[in-house]
């Protein structure tokens, strides 16, 4: 129950499942969040980077954005200049739960930091990228 990996897993767990209960208002899977998320800090990109800038698989990602596209969150297009290329932008609607689902997960990460100083989570959050570094160097 010490176990680093453990304690991060279990910690990534409880903000999911908070995750998942303030985004079932919009009828919304964690999964298609991460691309909405993705999506509100950069339009317009390929389906393959998205997919990776997200860290699911791409048949995952085929399925979120199919189901995005049916609720009218997003919209998918062949790139004119690379035809194999699907770019993936926002539509109105989708823009438009931003600022209510970004507050949400506000609300959450507030929960979660309660009581913390600004310089502990700022050193907690450099322990977790030299963690992650550290893992990806090995796994490469």
């Amino acid at each position: 129950k010490d176990s680093t990996g453990f304690l991060v897993r279990s910690l990534h767990q409880s903000f999911n499942r908070n995750l998942a209960q303030k985004i079932t208002s919009e009828d919304l899977t964690t999964a298609q969040w991460y691309f909405l998320r993705a999506l509100w800090e950069k339009e317009g990109v390929a389906q393959k980077e998205l997919s990776r800038s997200v860290g699911l698989t791409e048949s995952t990602t085929v399925a979120a954005l199919k189901i995005l596209e049916k609720k009218g969150l997003i919209k998918r297009k062949r790139d004119v200049k690379d035809t194999r290329r699907i770019n993936v932008s926002l539509t109105s609607k989708g823009r438009s739960v931003e600022e209510k689902l970004l507050s949400d997960v506000m609300t959450i990460n507030s929960i979660a930091r309660k009581g913390y100083s600004a310089a502990e989570i700022k050193a907690f959050h450099k322990i977790l990228r030299d963690m992650q570094h550290k893992l990806e160097i090995v796994s490469d």
